[in-house]
């Protein structure tokens, strides 16, 4: 077992730079980062519990019409740990058909 008790491969049990594939809550929120830009946080969940991915402004304006239209996502990012939370950074999205069709993302 994972630490907190997550089997590896779970969501949160993933290592830095892993790509996983995760279900997307209903629309993006929005939150202010740090120096007052707002990100999207996204809401992730397997069987084993949830996960908020980072969507920071370029990503975001990239990958909008990914991450607003499609309701299953292949997300990659980096997973980072911090004061006791796991947050995943994300750094591309794709719809998760592109993932199950065999194309891989470069």
């Amino acid at each position: 077992m994972a630490a907190h008790g997550r089997r590896p491969g779970s969501v949160t049990g993933q290592s830095a730079a892993t790509r996983t594939a995760a279900r997307q809550s209903a629309e993006p929120a929005s939150s202010p980062f740090r120096t007052g830009v707002i990100v999207a946080i996204l809401t992730l969940s397997d069987e084993m519990g949830l996960l908020n991915a980072v969507v920071r402004p370029l990503v975001y304006a990239r990958d909008r019409a990914t991450i607003r239209g499609e309701a299953l996502l292949w997300i990659g990012g980096v997973v980072e740990r911090r004061d006791g939370a796991v947050t995943l950074r994300v750094v591309w999205a794709r719809p998760l058909a592109v993932a199950l069709s065999g194309e891989a993302h470069g």
